[in-house]
């Protein structure tokens, strides 16, 4: 045995139903939940108005990584909610079509996390053409994204769908 590892056992006087290690759930209802898909969870908020709240769920999505620096807009006048993502990188036109679709699946999981959060707007340039993409709750995959992110196990599930996280899905 390695010096750093250790065993335990432990009997539950009741069934389990989570498991929580260091304030994330790594088990939810007879699924493992991931890495980043705790890291989300845990970032989950109700007010599209608390930007370091938004930031620190695009930091658990790892967008920086993927899509580059950005800057934001909200638009929390009136109901419905938004949050534009200035996108401070031009992209190659070859690479369209999977920026395009990393910012849908961005796009949901962040409306499915923040509860008053209505759409996402990805503002951008193209090979130096300007171009935008708005997606909403209502175009969301399936039944409600904000339902699926009331639970660890559901949003796992989510973000697996939409090509944010590993793991079975069944």
């Amino acid at each position: 045995m390695h010096a750093n590892s250790f065993y335990g056992h432990y009997e539950p006087e009741e069934k389990l139903t989570q498991i929580r290690l260091n304030g994330f759930v790594i088990w939810d209802q007879g699924k493992v939940i991931t890495q980043e898909v705790a890291a989300v969870y845990a970032s989950r908020h109700p007010y599209i108005g608390d930007m370091p709240a938004n930031g620190g769920t695009a930091i658990a999505l790892g967008m920086v990584e993927t899509l580059g620096n950005f800057k934001n807009e909200l638009q929390t006048t009136t109901p419905p909610y938004g949050w534009t993502l200035l996108m401070e990188n031009d992209y190659s036109a070859e690479c369209r079509e999977l920026l395009e679709g990393k910012m849908q699946s961005y796009a949901y999981v962040m409306i499915a996390v923040i509860d008053n959060l209505h759409h996402v707007t990805f503002s951008y340039t193209i090979d130096g053409t300007e171009c935008s993409l708005t997606f909403t709750e209502e175009e969301a995959v399936g039944q409600s994204v904000k339902e699926l992110a009331k639970s660890p196990g559901k949003l796992q599930l989510l973000m697996q769908r939409l090509g944010l996280a590993e793991g079975r899905i069944y």
